[in-house]
């Protein structure tokens, strides 16, 4: 990995180098305060089909006056549905593994690297692994093994979030209605 690569000590400061050394730092923060946000959208996507689950199972157990059973059906289904989505948008690769990819398309250096070098070179991996900063179409609706940077990730595990918040309230009202419809 390029954590390994270090710069080569210089006798003297090379000029640029504290600048250089600011832009890194500021990529860092960037690339941690997104991978955080991500974190806090992926951990969603587990509990919800769990709790999903729970209230199917309670209405279906409890209900003595089902007074629509095929809309326990459709909340089954609506389950079933839910877990799927979930598991797809809960797979998309971490943080390391978007970076190794870019590391391998990028490349590994070879010798060793002055301290500017190797911060230009591991500014250029972050850039790469965190994605364009240009406008894009950020509600992408498919999952994806292989989101093309970090942005890319985050946009499609929001998505997917969205998704099974909106199967979960459509499966509390389908369950609802199977108790209340007379």
């Amino acid at each position: 990995m390029s954590a390994t690569v270090t710069p080569t000590p210089t006798s003297e400061r090379e000029p640029g180098l504290r600048t250089l050394e600011l832009e890194y730092e500021d990529i860092c923060r960037e690339r941690d305060r997104l991978r955080a946000a991500r974190s806090d959208f992926a951990r969603q996507l587990g509990p919800l089909p769990v709790a999903a689950g729970i209230s199917t199972a309670t209405i279906t157990v409890f209900a003595r006056h089902v007074h629509h059973s095929e809309l326990l059906w459709v909340a089954l289904g609506l389950l079933v549905l839910l877990v799927v989505v979930s598991i797809l948008y809960g797979s998309i690769p971490a943080y390391r593994h978007i970076r190794a990819v870019n590391e391998r398309r990028l490349g590994q250096p070879t010798g060793k690297l002055s301290p500017a070098a190797w911060y230009r070179r591991m500014i250029d991996l972050e850039r790469a692994v965190y994605g364009a900063s240009i406008e894009r179409n950020r509600y992408k609706l498919l999952p994806s093994r292989r989101p093309s940077d970090l942005q890319d990730a985050f946009d499609r595990e929001r998505v997917g979030l969205y998704t099974v918040q909106l199967l979960f309230v459509l499966l509390v009202v389908t369950l609802a209605l199977s108790q209340l419809i007379g």
